[in-house]
């Protein structure tokens, strides 16, 4: 755990490759010890460090490495997480089909098990790339709304503007 939790405030201070490299570290011990939960975690850490690198197709497959092992576990929360990653990253490439599918998975899981967080509430640290993305769904009458929601959430984040 110290490891992970030390790659997250890598993470949140810009030190992304520290990060990468606490996550990876940690997630070898969790492999060593069959702690497939804490490894799926790992996984969508990564996934996060990796997509703030601007390494998409890297950030892609650790999330669905994460969204397998959530499922293999039968982990509905994390596996509502790892669509919602998914779907984030598809929007900031563009492919809004993909990720509104990954997004409506998500919806529906966070539904089915009572999580109103996620079904409501923009996780932290991601909210400028998926404005894009609510905004699309949404229609042009929000777009505004949603995108200057995302910039706020994102900036106490500590995330800067890329756009």
């Amino acid at each position: 755990d110290a490891l992970g939790n030390l790659g997250v405030a890598y993470n949140a201070a810009g030190e992304v490759q520290q990060a990468i490299d606490c996550y990876s570290e940690a997630l070898v011990i969790a492999d060593e010890l069959g702690d497939h939960l804490n490894g799926g975690i790992l996984l969508g850490n990564l996934g996060n460090a990796y997509a703030k690198l601007g390494d998409i197709a890297e950030a892609i497959k650790l999330y669905e490495q994460a969204l397998a092992i959530a499922r293999g576990l039968g982990n509905r929360y994390d596996e509502a997480n790892a669509l919602g990653s998914l779907g984030i990253v598809h929007a900031y490439q563009g492919d809004f089909a993909t990720a509104r599918h990954y997004h409506q998975q998500a919806l529906q899981i966070s539904q089915e098990i009572g999580n109103r967080r996620g079904e409501g509430i923009e996780p932290h640290g991601k909210a400028r790339k998926r404005s894009r993305h609510l905004a699309y769904l949404k229609g042009p009458c929000c777009a505004d709304t949603v995108r200057g929601n995302a910039n706020r959430q994102a900036a106490r984040a500590g995330i800067p503007d890329t756009q």
